[in-house]
């Protein structure tokens, strides 16, 4: 899909990949709740293991909640970029091959190509997770680009905090941690570089959007399991018994 906000270009609207985990957090939690229902009728004496089937549902209801604030999240950061020029093109919500989980936003500037991760949490300094996801995403672009089309660039890893109260004192060399209200102005004045080849902008451009996707084959596999499992789960309540996989 292809918009125009305001200048600036933005291909494919994004957040589908965070809306199918929402979904697939969704059957995890009725699975586990409904395997801890059937273990505390029929087998009373598992009550131990109906309790961990019970907080483990909590737990996906809880992570189906994050994958929301991840939706909003990823939309505001959307919206901040919105006052730049149409030399910039927005790709939201890519999937690489051979890679789990997706890239929020893709930014191609007229001198590089950003990777932006979003978290709308505050985490603590110590917490380097959402430091190395940033990395990996911008590790994962440079070696696809290189691998499709030969070009060989360093991709900066720009990592968008949308809690007001989060700390950006982990910038370093590879990754910029950035408030969402300073990520426009960022972006505006990375401007003393070499500028990017028009023709080897629209490759890229052309290269990300043919082969990328938002659902990893690897996601897809574990939702056929867990409705295969809904299934079998049905069958043996009816039977009186039970079937308990442990994932």
């Amino acid at each position: 899909m292809f918009l125009i906000r305001g200048d600036m270009h933005i291909l494919r609207t994004g957040g589908k990949y965070a809306r199918e985990q929402q979904r697939l957090y969704e059957v995890k939690a009725v699975i586990f709740s409904l395997t801890g229902t059937i273990l505390l009728i029929f087998l009373s004496h598992l009550w131990l293991l109906s309790l961990i089937s019970f907080g483990c549902g909590l737990y996906c209801l809880k992570r189906r909640s994050d994958w929301h604030k991840g939706i909003l999240s990823e939309r505001m950061v959307v919206e901040a970029l919105t006052p730049l020029d149409n030399s910039y093109v927005l790709i939201n919500d890519v999937v690489l091959p051979d890679r789990t989980g997706n890239i929020g936003h893709i930014l191609v500037s007229p001198i590089s190509v950003f990777v932006i991760e979003t978290k709308s949490y505050r985490w603590h300094y110590l917490n380097r997770f959402p430091i190395r996801q940033a990395i990996r995403s911008a590790v994962s672009l440079r070696q696809f680009l290189k691998k499709q089309i030969q070009l060989d660039m360093f991709i900066p890893a720009i990592l968008v905090s949308t809690n007001p109260y989060a700390t950006t004192s982990q910038s370093s060399s590879t990754v910029n941690v950035i408030t969402l209200r300073n990520l426009c102005n960022f972006i505006k004045d990375q401007r003393n570089q070499s500028w990017l080849d028009r023709e080897v902008k629209k490759n890229l451009i052309h290269e990300i959007l043919r082969v990328s996707h938002t659902t990893s084959q690897k996601e897809v596999t574990t939702k056929k399991w867990l409705l295969k499992y809904i299934r079998l789960l049905a069958e043996r309540a009816k039977e009186g018994q039970v079937l308990f996989l442990d994932f």
